[in-house]
């Protein structure tokens, strides 16, 4: 009898924990997720802020970027010239799209959901 009353004690502690940890879990995955959409916003609003000031150089600020993140950097202006570059290039089919989004000022897709366990880099 008392064996069987620790293993239903143990099975209900147990699905209290996961009542617990799983919106915890969705809740830090939302907070991470924001916090960086929105570092990577300030900073790429930054590089759009410095190529619209004529005669500003870009190009090292864009590799910059590129050498922290890993990321590819494409800048357009109005008119879809290049201004700066690294790592992308307007052929590419998503990066083109991305920029006529841009151009017409469309909202940006979504971010993913970063998980607690997730462990590749942003």
């Amino acid at each position: 009898m008392g064996l069987r009353v620790r293993v239903v004690l143990v099975v209900l502690s147990l699905l209290a924990i996961a009542a617990l940890a799983v919106p915890l879990a969705w809740s830090s995955a939302s907070r991470r997720t924001a916090a960086l959409a929105e570092e990577r916003g300030r900073q790429l609003t930054a590089l759009a802020d410095s190529a619209a000031v004529p005669g500003m150089p870009v190009q090292p600020l864009v590799d910059r970027y590129h050498e922290v993140y890993g990321e590819g950097v494409l800048i357009v202006d109005t008119d879809g010239r290049i201004l700066a570059a690294r790592g992308l290039t307007t052929d590419e089919p998503g990066a083109a799209a991305a920029a006529n989004r841009a151009l017409i000022d469309a909202p940006a897709s979504p971010w993913p959901r970063i998980l607690p366990s997730h462990t590749a880099r942003f």
